[in-house]
């Protein structure tokens, strides 16, 4: 059996990681999951604004900021380890709905065993609010579908192309995005795949 694993999907940018920690924090919020997470919601959220208060003071230079802000920034990163373990945690304990625990905290799952069902991969495009796509490859006459949503509950299609990977431009900037795909052949359209989460730049 293949047991869901809890990922963190963090960049190397600060202030990106920091709109990550924000949806956690949200996510889990509204989730019937987590009654007791392993960090306070709350002492989250404090720690968040701490970050976001040095980051606005680091832009002036001052010597000793940029330190600061990366000081506070630790203590947010070693609360997500925490929620992550915590989650696993509950996942275990449920291990029917354990890939939708998982999402439900804004985490992403990986399976013990490997890759999942569908390759479908999102990175971040060449300017604001763009994304590349790339869809696995389904055949000489197939074309391709996708959507993306801001809360994994409405989605919005960017329609049909031939092309298995395209530049996607016009989406919300700074915030963090769902995207998923399917490939549409002579027998219809196939399954989704797995959602792909991305912080747009």
């Amino acid at each position: 059996m293949n047991r869901p694993m809890t990922v963190l999907k963090l960049s190397r940018r600060i202030a990106d990681d920091i709109v990550y920690a924000t949806s956690i924090h949200d996510a889990m919020a509204k989730s019937p999951w987590f009654p007791d997470p392993a960090v306070p919601l709350d002492v989250l959220e404090q720690h968040i604004q701490d970050v976001k208060a040095a980051s606005a003071s680091a832009l002036m230079r001052t010597r000793g900021l940029a330190t600061e802000r990366k000081a506070k920034f630790a203590i947010v990163l070693a609360d997500l380890r925490h929620l992550q373990a915590y989650v696993q945690l509950v996942a275990d304990d449920n291990p029917e709905n354990a890939a939708s625990i998982i999402e439900s905290a804004g985490m992403s799952v990986k399976n013990a065993r490997g890759r999942g069902k569908n390759l479908f991969r999102v990175v971040r495009g060449p300017t604001a609010g763009s994304v590349i796509l790339t869809t696995e490859w389904a055949g000489d006459r197939a074309s391709y579908e996708a959507a993306w949503s801001l809360d994994e509950e409405s989605w919005t299609s960017l329609g049909e192309v031939l092309q298995s990977k395209r530049v996607v431009t016009g989406l919300p900037s700074r915030r963090r995005l769902f995207f998923r795909a399917r490939a549409v052949t002579k027998n219809g359209p196939g399954n989704w795949s797995d959602v792909v989460s991305l912080v747009l730049q």
